[in-house]
């Protein structure tokens, strides 16, 4: 289900951009963040790809192998779309936790979506050794590479998510207190969790100048009781030369936001590029003396190259 990606397929360089409140913090803590992706800037993030899962998908497999069920009141492939509407309103429940960077350097489009508006900092992180580390650790991480296209997104389900909810249905009996419908969606939500977990590579068309890749911390689905997920994740725990901090949460000024925090060292960043409108100099004494006392002192500081007042 995830897409395989070759080591020389990674960018030596993935960038982020970020104000630099932002970059300060990732500088003196040494963290790279991954937030709940259902409070990033596409709120259609996971949901859009089953935008593409309809019900003549279902059809067309469905009748090569026939067999009898009942939803509510429909019988068979009329009951179909009702199955897939209960499926896109219990999607809302999982959390995908993830970091994102970008293999375009210096670009005006994220520099204004996510760089202060040209005022911000662009760190270039080292993307063969988030790459390594990833495939070290590849239970509970995975560094992709986005894909927006639609085409994809069709393939991907009509791949990994068509059998798995025929198969639900094709299971799913009476549980005690649980009515066949009930367990008709507990079954396919049981079988998805690992599916809709790798739909993180996908991102609507409309983000395709964006060119990003992601870090994905993917052993943090909600299929259990929340007071048993939370338990699970509330410590630190060490991989290799990284540490993830246990679970913390942030208010954005509208919504509370779970995340995790994962330390570095400092030679993971390799450069560091000035926004096109900050007034900060590389050269400036504080800025120098901010790297040199965090430990960076290898990667280069460039001035964007761009022409760009706002």
């Amino acid at each position: 289900m995830w897409r395989t990606i070759e080591r020389d397929e990674v960018p030596d360089i993935l960038y982020h951009y970020c104000c630099v409140d932002t970059f300060m913090k990732i500088i003196e803590n040494k963290t790279i963040r991954l937030s709940n992706i259902f409070k990033m800037n596409d709120s259609s993030e996971v949901k859009h790809v089953l935008e593409y899962l309809s019900s003549d998908m279902l059809i067309k497999k469905y009748r090569k192998t026939p067999f009898e069920f009942k939803h509510g009141e429909l019988k068979n492939e009329f009951a179909f779309d009702k199955v897939i509407y209960e499926i896109k309103r219990k999607v809302e429940n999982f959390i995908s936790y993830i970091a994102c960077f970008s293999k375009t350097d210096d670009d005006l489009g994220q520099w204004r979506a996510y760089g202060d508006d040209g005022k911000g900092v662009m760190i270039g992180f080292d993307g063969k050794k988030l790459f390594d580390f990833a495939q070290s650790n590849h239970s509970s991480f995975k560094l992709v590479d986005v894909s927006y296209s639609v085409e994809d997104c069709k393939r991907f389900i009509e791949i990994n998510v068509v059998d798995e909810i025929l198969k639900a249905l094709k299971s799913a009996v009476k549980n005690g207190p649980y009515t066949y419908e009930m367990m008709v969606i507990i079954n396919i939500i049981d079988y998805l969790e690992a599916v809709l977990l790798t739909a993180v590579q996908f991102k609507h068309e409309a983000f395709i100048g964006e060119h990003e890749w992601r870090l994905c911390l993917v052993d943090t689905q909600i299929n259990k009781t929340y007071s048993e997920w939370c338990l699970k994740h509330k410590d630190d725990k060490v991989y290799d030369n990284f540490l993830l901090k246990g679970m913390a949460f942030k208010y954005n000024g509208e919504r509370i936001i779970s995340y995790f925090d994962l330390c570095f060292t400092p030679d993971l960043i390799k450069c560091l590029t000035i926004g096109p409108r900050s007034k900060i100099l590389k050269d400036d004494i504080d800025f120098e003396m901010l790297l040199k006392i965090n430990g960076f002192n290898n990667g280069s500081i460039e001035k964007s190259n761009i022409p760009y007042t706002g």
